[in-house]
């Protein structure tokens, strides 16, 4: 069996890229131990600083696209310009894309990552598109474009029953409810837990905190607010845990409004290290998706703030976590209340975050479709 895996991100400092990719891999080789597994890493995209210039070759890509009986060549040509090569064929036995964070109206990768499934089914090649949120709406375009083409693949699942149903309504009917791969991360037992947390030097109880993908390097203000929150409900000290440079910069930037905010961070510390963390959290808060899953398979009781898609929305929808997802531009009264249901209730809700979680863990497999 030969697979391709497009978009994996097993490379990245990111600790959610890494356990989501670790969990496709492992996923596929349970199904398949002797498959040969080819990486097809994500390009950056060319053209930075000129959007118009990208814009110009995204339109040729929607065109190839949309014409069906039009020359593979030409469309091949226009993923090239947005520096998306294919390995020379023979085309492989399976093709999985990790949709993750691509597939959504914000994306810049949407559309090269549509234009390649087109062209691999249209050369004949079994294709898949996985492991993602598809968030669209608002955009007649893209949901015309991304229901076409995913019409046509062999095996489509979503992380989230929000995107099922933007799916389902788009007529693609196939699409299944499938958790993200890095519910099937191997937890730490107790041995390495206490190494890590011994590396990591900790206090023993404390609050951990991450970012969101919604937020940018300006926004101290609400990540502040949050911190704020935190500490008229809740007298803990606070560790934000960072493997982005948004969570990075923000960090840096609220370090000198408080000192004793504590900070780890990727590459020097590894997802396995935020594992621990996150366990031995008294409970996590921020807007981060994967980490929100580490915590719910830990039984680390969450408060969710938005991302930049519906996922923190899904994730807590599938875990059945009667919880609110609070928006970053919220009344601080409002986080505080909040916070203060979650510090209450922490025990119960963390036991059932788990529960939910671990049935959760045993629905990955179906990732590899029939």
């Amino acid at each position: 069996m030969n697979i391709w895996l497009v978009n994996d991100t097993s490379h990245n400092h990111n600790w959610g890229c890494v356990a989501t990719s670790t969990g496709l891999r492992r996923s596929l080789l349970e199904r398949w131990p002797q498959a040969s597994i080819h990486s097809l890493r994500r390009s950056p995209l060319p053209f930075r600083f000129i959007k118009q210039m990208r814009r110009l070759r995204e339109r040729r890509i929607i065109s190839c696209i949309r014409d069906t009986s039009g020359d593979l060549h030409k469309l091949s040509r226009a993923l090239e310009k947005l520096n998306c090569t294919l390995p020379i064929e023979p085309l492989p036995d399976r093709l999985y894309l990790n949709g993750e964070g691509m597939m959504h109206r914000n994306s810049g990768h949407l559309i090269v990552l549509l234009g390649l499934l087109a062209l691999i089914k249209r050369r004949g090649g079994w294709c898949a598109a996985v492991n993602q949120t598809i968030d669209i709406t608002g955009r007649p375009d893209l949901e015309s474009l991304v229901s076409s083409v995913f019409k046509s693949l062999d095996h489509v699942t979503v992380r989230d029953p929000i995107s099922l149903r933007s799916l389902h309504d788009l007529g693609v009917h196939q699409a299944t409810l499938v958790p993200d791969a890095a519910f099937v991360t191997p937890m730490l037992d107790d041995t390495e837990t206490r190494e890590r947390m011994s590396q990591l030097n900790l206090p023993p109880r404390y609050i951990a905190l991450t970012g969101s993908s919604s937020l940018h390097r300006g926004s101290i203000p609400a990540m502040h607010r949050m911190m704020q929150a935190i500490r008229k409900v809740i007298d803990l000290p606070l560790v934000l845990l960072s493997s982005t440079k948004t969570d990075t910069a923000l960090g840096t930037a609220l370090k000198r409004k408080d000192p004793t905010l504590r900070m780890i961070e990727a590459p020097a510390a590894d997802y396995r290290d935020a594992i621990a963390a996150i366990a031995n959290a008294h409970l996590l808060v921020g807007g981060r998706f994967h980490p929100m899953i580490f915590a719910a398979l830990a039984g680390t009781p969450i408060v969710a703030f938005e991302g930049n898609t519906w996922k923190l929305h899904g994730l807590c929808e599938m875990l059945n976590y009667d919880v609110p997802v609070l928006n970053w531009s919220s009344e601080s009264a409002v986080i505080e209340g909040v916070i203060a249901q979650v510090h209450r209730q922490r025990d119960d809700l963390g036991q059932k975050l788990r529960e939910h979680a671990v049935q959760l863990r045993g629905q990955v497999s179906q990732l590899t479709g029939k």
